[in-house]
């Protein structure tokens, strides 16, 4: 859809993203199965996804799918470049290759109820970074990864397995960042399900995940350890999915659960539940004290639902206990979701969050309104899109690594970092198979002069935004593409 143009351009997305995904529900007891449709049809589909922007922001996607009867197989490229609003991202050794690039083959078949689905895919970056000194520092990191699943068909006993290949390099070269030495990480997964069975009236799946990884964090540091978990999973009174097992570290045996229930009372539906899980430590605080970490996660949901939009009560938690300490994080609030006359969409939220590091970014309420509308301009398909994201209450405490990816405490601040209304604006219109879009990130630095007379609190400077104090501030970006579909 064209919209998930707009949803990829990440500008900036990943302040929270990190803490939202600590509340969700592991997978260790899932394998995702592909669920796209196999037709009975032969068809050829090419996508071209191609975007430019401010900063020398150049994108492009192409996607090729093939599809047969009983089959589908695709290859997807992809390539993005972005120099920053100060240049921070140029290449010190002056390379014209892309910021970002990746090269993705996957392919799905199904013969006689057996499904067989296989993917594999080699991403790269060579990015500058933001240094002290006149040349920029460097990023390069690679990763090769490779999976393969088979699912036998659904009689009786039913089997499936998934095999996954890992493997990353990756070397900072930046004064600011301590570990410059090239890094590796090695994982390999090997997960099997059996189902298809009863005990009594239960008809539970029985799995076993086997974890193999390897990590060097400089040149004389390495690692290698393994892990598994032993399950049984359950649906419970036809309205509890339940989880129960034991994850076994280093000869260490841990307890594995997971208890959800989802009932229906009318116009109300709950959603509420609570896991259990060990896993090795992050590689990042890994060390000879302790080797495993312990979460536990719970979560409530009760949602009102009417026949044009939604409300829900949201309570969700996270605690990990690593090394005899407690780090935690909750966020608790209101999501909404409404539709007017077909054409025009509310959503949003209102969360109250806390927490620690390792686990938490700061931001301690987080507000979000979106709006969109689509309808028809003339003879053409237009759509339009606005979105309002407040991070307020943020901690002068925290900040999220831009190498490593965690959240870390951080108390060189003398003053509490201001509040951030990141506003977004997307136009677009569809002329046949083709879609133009438009769209402003940051909307109030871009109108830096009427957002100053609107706010008169406010200095010049004061919408830019920082995550990170070694990284210039982001300011404004406007980008326009098109998303082109041939058919056959």
């Amino acid at each position: 859809a064209a919209s998930d143009v707009y949803k990829r351009q990440h500008y900036p997305v990943r302040f929270g993203t990190h803490v939202n995904s600590q509340f969700q529900p592991s997978m260790i007891d899932k394998i995702n199965v592909s669920s796209t449709p196999l037709e009975d049809t032969t068809q050829t589909t090419t996508t071209l996804d191609y975007v430019r922007g401010d900063y020398n922001f150049d994108q492009l996607a192409i996607d090729l799918d093939y599809k047969t009867p009983k089959r589908s197989s695709g290859i997807h490229l992809f390539k993005r470049s972005y120099a920053g609003r100060e240049g921070q991202f140029f290449h010190p050794t002056g390379s014209s290759l892309p910021l970002q690039q990746s090269y993705v083959l996957d392919y799905l078949s199904e013969n006689n109820g057996w499904i067989a689905e296989a993917s594999a895919g080699r991403f790269v970056t060579e990015s500058g970074l933001p240094d002290s000194g006149v040349i920029n520092g460097s990023l390069d990191d690679e990763i090769l990864a490779a999976g393969l699943i088979v699912r036998s068909p659904d009689k009786g006993l039913q089997w499936t397995s998934h095999l996954a290949l890992f493997h990353q390099w990756r070397k900072a070269d930046v004064s600011w960042y301590s570990n410059r030495q090239k890094q590796f990480l090695n994982r390999t997964r090997f997960h099997q399900q059996v189902s298809g069975f009863s005990v009594g009236k239960i008809y539970p799946t029985i799995g076993l995940d086997l974890n193999l990884q390897s990590i060097s964090k400089n040149d004389s540091s390495f690692v290698e350890r393994s892990w598994s978990t032993f399950y049984s999973s359950a649906d419970l009174l036809g309205s509890m999915p339940t989880t129960v097992g034991l994850t076994l570290i280093e000869e260490k045996a841990f307890p594995y659960f997971k208890v959800t229930q989802s009932i229906q009372l009318g116009i109300l539906d709950l959603d509420a539940g609570i896991e259990q899980e060990t896993s090795p430590t992050h590689k990042i605080i890994m060390n000879d004290e302790n080797d495993h970490m312990d979460y536990r996660r719970t979560f409530f949901n009760l949602c009102i639902i009417r026949n044009n939009g939604e409300v829900s009560l949201v309570d969700q938690s996270t605690k990990l206990t690593f090394n005899e300490n407690i780090y935690s994080s909750s966020q608790t609030g209101l999501t909404y979701a409404l539709s007017l006359y077909d054409k025009l969409e509310f959503k949003g939220h209102y969360l109250l969050r806390s927490g620690h590091s390792l686990l938490f970014d700061g931001i301690g309420t987080s507000i979000l309104f979106d709006a969109s509308y689509s309808g028809q301009f003339n003879r053409f398909d237009m759509s339009l899109h606005f979105s309002a994201n407040g991070m307020l209450g943020r901690s002068n405490d925290f900040q999220f690594h831009p190498i490593d990816g965690y959240p870390f405490e951080y108390y060189l601040y003398l003053d509490e970092p201001d509040d951030i209304w990141l506003l977004n604006a997307s136009a677009e219109v569809t002329i046949s198979s083709m879609t133009i879009i438009w769209s402003i990130k940051n909307i109030l630095h871009a109108i830096e002069p009427t957002s100053l007379q609107l706010f008169p609190e406010k200095e010049e400077g004061d919408f830019l935004i920082q995550h990170y104090t070694q990284f210039p501030p982001m300011g404004r970006i406007v980008t326009i593409g098109i998303l082109w579909t041939f058919d056959s």
